[in-house]
């Protein structure tokens, strides 16, 4: 499976330093330049730049070739990271898009792209028994400014009680 992501996942998971479950859940992951560029911008976090000039063996960063690109720009208010990255997602079989934001994801829905959010990164990690505290990450994430509904962040910490309840 060819997983790819937008800004937003990568961004808050430095943040909260749980990046690690990535390469841990899905082995490699690749993101659009434009992704890598908004990553290492000025305005980016300290953390998340200092991160980004770091080498890591599972993160790559690809080129889109794709006119859904193009086509994106003309029709969509999404920004250029959401924009190469649905578009890089379009060219693999099956592929699974890291984003968060919710006109990003709705787009690639609609070109059959599966998503995941940044919460749901972690409920999967949770899972899988890569995070040693999901109610403490989950509290960082909101911390960082990251914008959830209270609804979704319930439901995750359900199955997280439900899980541990289990073992």
């Amino acid at each position: 499976m060819t997983v790819l992501s937008n800004t937003s996942p990568i961004h808050y998971l430095i943040l909260i330093g749980e990046v690690d479950i990535l390469p841990e859940l899905f082995g490699r992951v690749l993101i659009p330049s434009a992704v890598n560029a908004e990553l290492r911008a000025q305005g980016a976090p300290e953390a998340v730049r200092i991160w980004m000039s770091r080498s890591t063996d599972w993160l790559d960063i690809g080129s889109v070739s794709s006119s859904l690109a193009r086509e994106l720009s003309l029709s969509s208010k999404i920004d250029p990271g959401e924009r190469e990255a649905i578009a890089l997602a379009s060219e693999f079989a099956s592929p699974l898009l890291l984003i968060d934001d919710r006109e990003g994801r709705r787009v690639a829905e609609e070109v059959g792209i599966r998503v995941v959010g940044t919460l749901g990164l972690l409920d999967r990690a949770d899972a899988a028994g890569l995070i040693a505290d999901l109610p403490t990450a989950v509290t960082r994430l909101r911390a960082s400014g990251f914008r959830i509904a209270p609804a979704l962040v319930d439901h995750v910490l359900q199955r997280h009680k439900v899980r541990r309840a289990t073992l």
